[in-house]
């Protein structure tokens, strides 16, 4: 692969981890202020961008190897190439903290609704009022509303 071609190849994964960067931010507002009506939507660009981003990797996988030392003498000699890679790595670190920030997020919200449920549960004698699917559970063996 041509120098002009790798370094357009980094400068189109940057741009698509830039995409990422901005989605886990939309998705991190939403979380903070309690929006789950855009995470499903949000859930699945990220999950497209993702796969893009997999396959871009995989193709400068096959020019640029993982080894630290391959890749410095690789990359010595090309400025532009270098510093592309570097300003990519950097931002890929962004996402990554983006993304583990926003995990943080949504694993707090679901503990302190399982704490939630943990009390409502208890203080109805251990028999919840309704199961997982919504129906009641138990009850106290009285007619339904519907046929007093």
């Amino acid at each position: 692969m041509e120098p002009a071609a790798r370094l357009a190849a980094l400068h189109e994964e940057h741009a698509s981890v830039d995409a990422l960067i901005a989605l886990l931010e939309e998705e991190n507002i939403c979380l903070a202020q309690g929006d789950a009506t855009r995470l499903p939507a949000l859930a699945d660009r990220k999950e497209a961008l993702t796969q893009h981003l997999g396959r871009l990797a995989q193709a400068r996988a096959a020019w640029l190897p993982d080894d630290t030392n391959a890749q410095r003498e690789l990359l010595e000699g090309s400025g532009a190439l270098a510093k592309a890679w570097e300003s990519l790595k950097q931002a890929a670190k962004r996402a990554a903290e983006l993304n583990q920030l926003n995990g943080q997020i949504i694993n707090r919200r679901l503990n302190n609704t399982r704490d939630a449920l943990a009390i409502l549960q208890q203080a109805g004698g251990q028999n919840p009022t309704y199961g997982p699917d919504g129906q009641p559970q138990g009850g106290s063996g009285g007619r339904p509303l519907g046929s007093a």
